[in-house]
C-alpha cells in the first residue's frame, strides 16, 4: 500500500538526485526513473560562456565561514533539494549538490531560533541528516570573467518560526562576500492563467502578502523594486537555450515566456499557497507568481544598496483547475505537477539567471581607463561604505602630538617593483605588497612579496585583466583575514576625507596610508601614466581636471613633507601635492601592520586598548592583532 503523500515535503525535501525512501514509498513516478530521467538535460550555452566549476583545493571545514569568497561577483540562492539538484545539473554537473560543502557557521546562533516543527533544519529523519542543523549547502563556479557563488539555504522563511533566521542568514551571506549581484532563484506557483507551466518571472517587484504567522510584522504587506536588468539580459534568454528542457514539460510552452517589469511580480506569502481557479488563497491581481522567501531577501538587502539583486521564479504549477471546489485534491494535483516537471522547469529559471550573470559580466562594456597604450594600468573600484568601518579619528587621544613636519620611511626600500599593474587592474594589491615592503624595510630586514603571490590575491577578488579591478573595503578585509602570501594586518581604520592632520597621522604612527583617488582625465590620457604631475591645474577641478569615477586607483603614501604626499605607484615613488590629494582621494585607511609594530615602532596618543576593544565588539579580532595589542 502507498504511502500518503505530503506535498509540501515533496516541494521542499525531495531531491531528484537521490531520492528519499518516502517518496518512492508514496507513488513519486519521477523517484523511480533513472537519474538520466530525473535531472535536467544539457542545454547548448554559447562558445565561452558555459559555466564551470571551480571546486576548492581543499574541501572547508563545515564550520568555516564564506570570507574565502569576498569580492566574488555574484551569489545565487535556491531554497529546495530539487532546485538546487537543477541548479547544479546545468552550473556545476559534475560536482551535484551530494558534493557541494556543508556550511554550519556559527551554527549554535540559529538552533534556538529555528522553532518550526516542518522546518528541514530540525528534522533528523535518518535520510535527512545533511540538513539537520545545517545552514545550507554552496558550491563555486564561473560563468566567462563571472565567479559566483551557489548557494542551498537550509533556512526557509515558513517553516522556520517567527524568529526568521532566514534574515539573519542572507545578511550574514551578503555582508560575508560582498558580491556586486545577488540573486534569489528556485520553483513558485503560477498565478493567473495566462501564467503557463514552465513560464519564467524575472521580478520587477517582490512583495510579502502575509496573512498568518507574520501577519502582524511591519513588513506584512512590503513591497521591494529590483535592480534594473543589465542590458541585453532578456534577449540572451533564448529558445535555442530553453526549448532543450521546455520540450519535457507536458502542458507548458514550446518556449517559455518571461514576465518582468511590471508584468513580472513575485509574491511572498507565509504560509504553503498557491493558485486555482476558485482564488481559494486570494493571490490572483497580486502578481504573476507565488513563493516564500524572495520578498525576504528583498527586505534583508536593504541594508546592502550597493548590491544589485534579482529575483527569479519558474512557475512549476499553474493556476490548477479546481471546478469542485476541493482545495487539498487541487493541492494534491499542484504537487504531482511539481514532481513530474520541476527539474525541467527549474532549467528555465537557471537559464535566466545565467543570462542576467553572462550579460553582466561579460558582455556590458567595459571602458578604457587610461589612454590606448599606455604603460600602466589602474583597478580600484568605487569606494563601499559599510557602516561598520572603525573611523580612525575615534583613537586619536587628546595627547598626540602634532605630526612632524615631514617623515620618509620609503627611503628603506631600495627597489619598487610593479606587481603587474602595467598588465592587470590590481593596483589594490600592489599597493598592499607595497607597504609590506615599507613596513618589513622599516624593521631592517625588507621582505618584498613575488608577483605570483600578488598574483594570487588579486585573482581571489576578480578574473585577472587591464579592466577588472576591485574595491580597497573587500581588499583590507581579505587581508586581514586570510593574508597576501604569508602577511595578515591586524586591524584597519578609516579616515575623515580630506583632513591633512589625519592623513599625516597616519602616515607617521603605521609608516604608509592606503589612499584611493579618482584621478582626472588629464591624468589618464598620457602613454606613460608617470610623466603627468598630480598637482591641481590652476582651474581647479573642473572640466577635464574634474575628478573621474573611471580613473579609480589605489596607491600608498610612504612620506610626506610640507608641500606633497609621497605614494607608491607603477613601480615608483610619485610626489603628490597636498592639494591634489584633497580634490581627488574619495577614500583613505590607516593599516595597523603587525610588521610595523614588532619592530619596536611605538603609537602613543592612539588608542590602541580601545581599538582592540572595538574589534572584539565587532567579533573580528584576528589571532596576530591579539598579539600586538598585548605588547602595547
Amino acid at each position: 500500500m502507498a504511502r500518503s503523500l505530503d506535498v509540501e515535503d515533496l516541494r521542499l525535501s525531495y531531491d531528484p538526485e537521490q531520492p528519499q525512501r518516502r517518496f518512492i514509498a508514496a507513488g513519486v513516478t519521477s523517484a523511480t526513473k533513472p537519474r538520466s530521467e530525473r535531472l535536467p538535460k544539457p542545454v547548448p550555452w554559447p562558445d565561452g560562456a558555459a559555466p564551470q566549476a571551480a571546486p576548492l583545493t581543499s574541501p572547508p571545514a563545515e564550520g568555516d565561514d564564506l570570507s574565502r569568497f569576498a569580492g566574488y561577483d555574484a551569489v545565487v540562492i535556491t531554497y529546495t533539494s530539487a532546485e538546487a539538484a537543477a541548479l547544479a545539473a546545468l552550473f556545476t554537473p559534475s560536482f551535484l549538490p551530494s558534493t557541494w560543502y556543508e556550511y554550519r557557521h556559527n551554527i549554535s546562533s540559529y538552533v534556538p531560533l529555528v522553532t518550526g516543527g516542518r522546518a528541514p533544519f530540525n528534522d533528523s529523519q535518518p535520510d535527512m541528516a545533511r540538513y539537520y542543523h545545517s545552514l545550507g549547502l554552496y558550491f563555486p563556479c564561473r560563468i566567462g570573467n563571472a565567479r559566483v557563488l551557489l548557494f542551498k539555504s537550509g533556512l526557509h522563511l515558513d517553516y522556520d518560526g517567527k524568529a526568521v533566521p532566514f534574515r539573519k542568514l542572507i545578511a550574514e551571506i551578503a555582508e560575508t562576500v560582498r558580491p556586486k549581484l545577488l540573486i534569489t532563484t528556485g520553483t513558485g506557483g503560477g498565478i493567473g492563467k495566462q501564467v503557463a507551466l514552465g513560464d519564467v518571472i524575472v521580478a520587477g517587484h517582490v512583495r510579502f502578502d502575509c496573512t498568518t504567522q507574520f501577519k502582524t510584522e511591519t513588513w506584512a504587506t512590503a513591497e521591494y523594486a529590483t535592480s534594473p536588468l543589465p542590458a541585453g539580459a532578456l534577449q540572451a534568454f533564448t529558445p535555442t537555450l530553453t526549448k532543450v528542457n521546455a520540450a519535457h514539460v507536458k502542458g507548458g510552452r514550446a518556449t517559455p515566456k518571461i514576465w518582468s517589469g511590471k508584468q513580472g511580480t513575485i509574491v511572498t506569502t507565509d504560509f504553503f499557497g498557491f493558485d486555482d481557479s476558485t482564488d481559494y488563497y486570494g493571490l490572483q491581481e497580486l502578481g504573476q507568481a507565488c513563493d516564500m522567501g524572495d520578498a525576504m531577501v528583498g527586505n534583508a538587502l536593504q541594508d546592502f544598496p550597493n548590491i544589485q539583486w534579482y529575483a527569479i521564479r519558474n512557475a512549476s504549477d499553474p493556476q490548477i483547475p479546481n471546478s469542485n471546489h476541493d482545495i487539498k485534491a487541487a493541492n494534491k494535483e499542484a504537487g504531482r505537477i511539481y514532481a513530474d516537471y520541476g527539474v525541467y522547469t527549474t532549467a528555465a529559471s537557471a537559464i535566466a539567471t545565467w543570462a542576467i550573470l553572462h550579460t553582466a559580466f561579460n558582455l556590458a562594456p567595459k571602458p578604457s581607463l587610461v589612454s590606448t597604450g599606455a604603460k600602466q594600468r589602474l583597478g580600484k573600484r568605487p569606494a563601499v561604505v559599510d557602516s561598520r568601518t572603525l573611523r580612525f579619528g575615534a583613537y586619536v587621544k587628546s595627547s598626540l602630538p602634532a605630526p612632524p613636519a615631514s617623515v620618509d620611511y620609503g627611503k628603506n626600500v631600495p627597489k619598487w617593483p610593479m606587481y603587474l599593474n602595467d598588465k592587470y587592474g590590481d593596483c589594490t594589491c600592489a599597493a598592499a605588497a607595497h607597504m609590506i615592503q615599507n613596513w618589513t624595510a622599516a624593521g631592517g630586514t625588507e621582505r618584498s612579496p613575488s608577483n605570483k603571490d600578488v598574483l594570487a590575491f588579486y585573482s581571489h577578488f576578480t578574473t585577472p585583466g587591464p579592466e577588472n579591478g576591485c574595491d580597497m573595503l573587500t581588499v583590507l578585509k581579505y587581508w586581514r583575514s586570510h593574508g597576501l602570501g604569508a602577511d595578515k594586518i591586524a586591524a584597519f581604520t578609516q579616515l575623515e576625507p580630506k583632513n591633512i592632520t589625519e592623513a599625516k597621522d597616519a602616515v607617521n604612527l603605521f609608516g604608509a596610508l592606503y589612499i584611493g583617488v579618482e584621478l582626472p582625465t588629464f591624468a589618464l590620457q598620457a602613454q606613460d601614466l608617470l610623466t603627468v604631475p598630480w598637482v591641481v591645474p590652476p582651474q581647479g577641478p573642473v572640466g577635464n581636471a574634474a575628478p573621474n569615477p573611471q580613473g579609480g586607483h589605489c596607491i600608498p603614501a610612504v612620506a610626506y613633507d610640507s608641500r606633497n604626499l609621497y605614494v607608491v605607484t607603477w613601480g615608483a615613488v610619485k610626489s603628490m601635492s597636498w592639494q591634489f590629494y584633497v580634490d581627488y582621494a574619495d577614500e583613505a585607511f590607516a593599516v595597523l601592520s603587525t610588521d610595523w609594530l614588532t619592530k619596536g615602532k611605538t603609537v602613543e596618543g592612539y588608542d590602541l586598548a580601545q581599538l582592540q576593544a572595538d574589534l572584539k565588539q565587532l567579533g573580528s579580532t584576528p589571532a596576530s592583532a591579539a598579539r600586538i595589542f598585548s605588547r602595547r
